[in-house]
């Protein structure tokens, strides 16, 4: 689970937490957006994109994956940084460690963007403000069949081939 907070002028003014993504979007607006991304306090780039997504192991199966991001599997502690439709083609989805806290600060939007946590929680934002991400206290815990396995789930719905052997 995710932990974000939408920071204006010094002041918390949205909260919440996400199991999928968190996604900061150029909203109704036709131009792009513009992000500084901080990891663990260090500076990672300016983004110049529609937007971006940082994922869950889960959420790697669900937007990020349309998006073009990769799949990341359910035990990994990582989460997954994805540019949606960037102004440079040298940006590529990102594997991070998810024990370093984030930052996004909207640097530059012609038009309202907007933050929004797994597309249930959307909050509009404004050039300035600042999101901060970091793991949840909590987690989400599953509850699977122990025969279940996630390759044959993967297989299964994005129609890959099956194995020789297997019917």
């Amino acid at each position: 689970m995710l932990r974000a907070e939408l920071w204006r002028e010094g002041a918390r003014v949205g909260a919440g937490l996400a199991l999928n993504e968190v996604f900061v979007h150029k909203g109704c607006g036709e131009s792009m957006i513009e992000l500084q991304v901080q990891l663990g306090g260090k500076q990672l780039y300016t983004e110049r994109a529609d937007g971006l997504i940082l994922s869950t192991p889960t959420g790697s199966t669900a937007y990020a994956l349309s998006a073009g991001g990769p799949i990341l599997t359910p035990e990994l502690s990582a989460l997954l940084l994805v540019p949606i439709c960037p102004h440079t083609l040298s940006t590529r989805p990102i594997v991070l460690p998810d024990h370093l806290p984030l930052r996004f600060r909207l640097s530059a939007a012609r038009h309202p963007a907007a933050l929004s946590l797994d597309s249930h929680n959307s909050f509009p934002m404004v050039a300035g403000d600042e999101i901060h991400v970091q793991r949840a206290d909590c987690d989400a815990v599953f509850l699977h069949p122990r025969e279940q396995d996630f390759f044959a789930i993967l297989r299964d719905k994005l129609h890959w081939a099956e194995p020789p052997g297997e019917d």
